[in-house]
């Protein structure tokens, strides 16, 4: 894996070789683009134990800025954020011989930075395809809380608490993910756009899946 991720950095180090500007519907020669972003965001969360399954689904916002180097080859960079992700989870909890299940939520949210290249298809066409690669910087903020835990006294009959609730520390982690995308950009303006991708995330198993739509303007 850090072999491939060196070789994605080393591919948009090497395509800014000579500009040559690609083209809108209309001729004009583009320099770059700026676009916004809005789209369904799906995370792999299977290292905590949870009542659903892997997918775990908020929204994702982005902004991104794009510099062609050829009418075809274009590096971008992006900055996005997702909506805190609920997770209900379980722990089990073992006190004086008795054990439970008591209840835990998990709250998810990242920060994110973007470096991609991207390989965009036709020549002066309303409608481009493209696919791309490049690498991910996720910054993500978790918080935990464990729900008291009840046990059942057979004796008494009532509910026992065997654990009070349970608060933990905010913590937060940084790591590095190779990307890959594919989509399209069709002009409705000579100017303006409008875009959609899906793109993938993965280390060594498939980490995040985004669906996003948006529009953007050359310049």
């Amino acid at each position: 894996m850090k072999g491939f991720r060196l070789a994605a950095l080393l591919s948009i180090a090497a395509a800014g070789a000579s500009p040559a500007w690609a083209q809108t519907p209309s001729g004009r020669l583009v320099r770059g683009d700026v676009s916004g972003t809005l789209g369904w965001f799906n995370i792999n969360k299977t290292e905590i134990p949870a009542y659903s399954d892997w997918t775990h689904r908020t929204l994702f916002g982005g902004a991104g800025m794009g510099w062609y180097w050829t009418s075809h080859l274009k590096t971008e960079v992006e900055v996005g954020a997702t909506r805190k992700i609920e997770i209900y989870s379980y722990r089990p909890v073992t006190d004086g011989g008795r054990t439970t299940i008591a209840p835990a939520i998990y709250q998810c949210g990242t920060r994110r930075l973007r470096f991609s290249q991207s390989y965009q298809f036709r020549d002066n066409q309303w409608f481009h395809p493209f696919v791309g690669g490049g690498l991910v910087i996720v910054r993500e903020r978790i918080e935990r809380r464990d729900e008291p835990a009840y046990t059942y006294d057979s004796v008494t009959r009532q509910s026992v608490l065997l654990r009070p609730a349970r608060q933990y520390p905010v913590r937060t982690e940084t790591r590095t993910f190779a990307a890959v995308s594919g989509g399209f950009k069709a002009y409705m303006t000579p100017r303006g756009f409008f875009l959609t991708d899906l793109r993938t995330t993965f280390d060594s198993r498939a980490e995040e899946v985004v669906l996003q739509v948006g529009f953007g303007v050359d310049f």
